[in-house]
């Protein structure tokens, strides 16, 4: 392979990695604008701890009907 078709495929190179680097920035871009607009959050890291939040707050619900369901299925075998 000579130097310049090494070269020319270097630049080709280049403008596929810029391609996909604009991409990645309008992606960035429409990603934070949704996590501003629907969550209220400024940053990944503000996203991270509001998700780790919600996920925790998840839980605690899920028990709780967990536990009313087995509650209700107790009283239900109690009456019979």
């Amino acid at each position: 392979m000579t130097l310049e078709s090494r070269l020319l495929d270097l630049k080709e190179t280049i403008k596929q990695d810029e391609r996909q680097l604009i991409e990645a920035q309008a992606n960035l871009k429409t990603i934070m604008k949704t996590l501003k607009d629907d969550f209220k959050v400024d940053s990944i890291e503000d996203a991270e701890k509001l998700l780790d939040k919600e996920t925790k707050r998840e839980s605690i619900l899920a028990t709780k009907i967990e536990n009313a369901i087995l509650d209700i299925e107790k009283r239900y075998e109690e009456a019979d």
